[in-house]
């Protein structure tokens, strides 16, 4: 029985000397399990006043830089986040307070919304360089890089000459993933930004072709302009509107012509991307939606004539 006792007394003395140290540990640690058992790509872990989101794949890395900042406040990293840990001033038990990655917070807020303008996801860019630089080994992070890179060239495509090309942001990440994916077996994240560009180009012509409904649909509504500014006797704005409809007729050919041209790139675009994929280095769902999406584009010969756009003409 004294035996017994003294291991009792032992066992609470070692309790209670327990360092600051030891317990901000098991704080992160505890931080640590609960996001491994969460919902990917982010996890939520609990904080002193609520919860933060954690980027799931990060919750496996070292514990690094643990300090004591003072008696109440301490901190640690974990791959690219700062968890930070303090003494809950009514209870005084070390509990999490926050967990933050300052690159990936600023491009999330940014790109805030349903539909940011572009200013956002110009800022949302270089954040999103950061966060990748920090955690290169992210897939993710990649994928949601490179797509509002994408979106950032539908927002300028139109100021271009060439409004297929990818653009050199766009091209360069494509071009790095590729050497980056090869060299670490991460076939399935160029993939998925391959699968982006293809709909990319696939949602441009499908605009363009959509878009043949609409030539010369301002030519009832000229004319009638015109004929009503004849018959109140205004003469100069009848021939100015006279001359607006002139202009938009003789310039239609050549818009037309761009168009299809246009519009049989971005078809040989997204099949020169599509020929790129081998679902063979692909598993599971990933390697099912390749094979789906190389089996339903048509990529044949005749998938690149102009299209007549007549055709898209109502009747």
């Amino acid at each position: 029985m004294k035996h017994l006792l003294t291991l009792v007394v032992l066992a609470g003395m070692a309790a209670g000397c327990t360092s600051d140290e030891e317990k901000v540990r098991r704080v992160i640690d505890t931080a640590l399990e609960e996001c491994k058992t969460g919902e990917a790509p982010f996890a939520e872990v609990r904080v002193v006043e609520g919860t933060d989101q954690v980027l799931q794949e990060t919750c496996t890395s070292q514990v690094t830089d643990l300090k004591l900042v003072d008696d109440y406040h301490a901190s640690a990293n974990v791959g690219p986040y700062t968890y930070l840990v303090g003494v809950d001033s009514t209870t005084g038990v070390w509990m999490l307070t926050q967990v933050d990655w300052e690159a990936l917070a600023d491009a999330r807020r940014a790109l805030k919304g349903g539909d940011p303008p572009r200013d956002a996801r110009e800022r949302a860019e270089p954040a999103f360089a950061r966060a990748q630089e920090e955690l290169p080994s992210s897939g993710w992070l990649r994928t949601q890089r490179f797509e509002n890179l994408l979106e950032l060239r539908k927002t300028e495509r139109n100021r271009d000459d060439d409004r297929i090309r990818l653009g050199d942001g766009v091209q360069q990440m494509l071009e790095d993933t590729a050497k980056w994916a090869a060299a670490n077996d991460r076939h399935e994240v160029l993939v998925d930004l391959r699968m982006m560009v293809v709909a990319y180009h696939k949602a441009f012509a499908s605009a363009l072709e959509n878009s043949f409904g609409n030539l010369g649909g301002s030519d009832e509504h000229l004319e009638a302009t015109i004929r009503q500014a004849e018959k109140d006797g205004e003469k100069e704005e009848a021939r100015k509107y006279r001359e607006t409809l002139e202009k938009e007729r003789a310039e239609r050919p050549a818009k037309v012509k761009r168009m299809q041209d246009e519009i049989v790139a971005a078809r040989k675009a997204a099949c020169d991307q599509l020929a790129l994929i081998d679902p063979n280095v692909l598993e599971g769902d990933a390697k099912v939606q390749a094979t789906a999406a190389k089996g339903a584009t048509k990529c044949t010969p005749d998938a690149f004539e102009p299209p007549d756009p007549s055709d898209y003409v109502d009747e």
